[in-house]
């Protein structure tokens, strides 16, 4: 009876052990699980802040881009208008000289 009450309280020990090492090991990969969502949610604002970096740059550039473009068409209206006023300013003048008209 004294080796049968042994062996039990050797087994409920051992099963006590087993029961303590599992819920370690629980605990552990719920501790793993954690560290990697917060890994991943991490890696996923760095990507969505890198992406509106880039965006922004894009959109920078197109603008500047715009800018470009009108300050280069208002250079042309400019240096087209300039050349039309020379033209009718010499007409003027030869006219005014009683030059035959070209």
């Amino acid at each position: 009876a004294a080796a049968a009450a042994a062996k039990a309280a050797k087994a409920a020990v051992e099963a006590e052990k087993r029961k303590r090492q599992q819920e370690a090991e629980e605990e552990l990969r719920q501790r793993d699980a954690r560290e990697a969502d917060r890994r991943i949610k991490e890696a996923e604002l760095r990507l969505r802040q890198e992406a509106a970096e880039k965006a922004a740059q894009e959109a920078e550039q197109q603008k500047q881009q715009w800018e470009q473009k009108q300050l280069e068409q208002q250079e042309a209206a400019v240096r087209k208008r300039l050349q039309t006023q020379r033209v009718a300013a010499e007409r003027n003048l030869e006219q005014a000289a009683g030059l035959p008209p070209r």
